[in-house]
């Protein structure tokens, strides 16, 4: 069996003129959340239910059984009753998105930073 090899890019066998419009909704799509993120004092407020989505998921890879509901619930009261597996892969999960926050904020800041 060979290896998968990928075509060059750019592929020149995509029909570009079809894919404009969608491009164009969305470039809009993407300019009104930009828009609407930066009118907001705290833009995190709607990226933190993304970012445990995406800690939920990519946790799951290393065996974490905690759903994103199992995540919110505990936050939302840490006094929830829950099995020491649970409670261990929901810290997992808030471990990891912490982790990840820390990072972009850290990416962030050097290139801020950096100098011009």
């Amino acid at each position: 069996m060979e290896p998968y090899t990928p075509d060059t890019l750019p592929l020149e066998k995509i029909d570009w003129i079809t894919h404009i419009p969608y491009i164009g909704k969305a470039n809009a799509a993407l300019a009104r959340y930009d828009g609407i993120l930066q009118g907001i004092v705290n833009p995190r407020i709607l990226l933190s239910p993304m970012t445990t989505r995406e800690a939920v998921l990519s946790s799951r890879i290393e065996g974490t059984q905690a759903s994103l509901e199992d995540v919110l619930q505990y936050e939302a009261d840490t006094k929830t009753h829950l099995t020491p597996e649970k409670h261990a892969d929901i810290q997992e999960i808030i471990n990891y998105r912490t982790c990840n926050r820390t990072r972009r904020l850290m990416n962030y800041k050097s290139v801020l930073s950096a100098p011009t």
